[in-house]
């Protein structure tokens, strides 16, 4: 199914339903799901996890996470699906995976996780 999903353009479908509802929790914690399921998804264009996370990144998923916690900060669902998908697109030791974190960091993510 994911691969089928991934096939089907899901990065861009979920990214673009993320950024035209900004306002519906329900539908921003449904995008982090989306965007926490790369980690087994593979397709052509995406062929290993580890690309599926590049481009996931480079589509803005790091922005559109973050949006989605910091509008919803009230909303645990949301919050927790935040960073599970922040997890998944900063998973990784090499530098790709630093400088996804790193990215990540800069845009605010540490404020946005909420206190544990």
């Amino acid at each position: 199914r994911e691969q089928a999903a991934a096939d089907a353009g899901a990065l861009a479908a979920s990214l673009a339903a993320m950024g035209a509802n900004a306002e519906h929790a329900g539908l921003q914690r449904l995008g982090c799901l989306a965007l926490d399921a790369l980690r087994s998804a593979q397709s052509a264009l995406a062929p290993t996890p580890r690309l599926a996370r590049k481009q996931a990144a480079d589509a803005g998923a790091l922005a559109a996470i973050l949006a989605a916690m910091g509008a919803h900060a009230a909303y645990a669902a949301v919050q927790r699906c935040g960073c599970l998908a922040l997890g998944e697109i900063c998973d990784g030791s090499d530098a790709a995976a630093l400088a996804r974190t790193q990215a990540a960091t800069d845009a605010g993510a540490q404020p946005a996780i909420p206190a544990v």
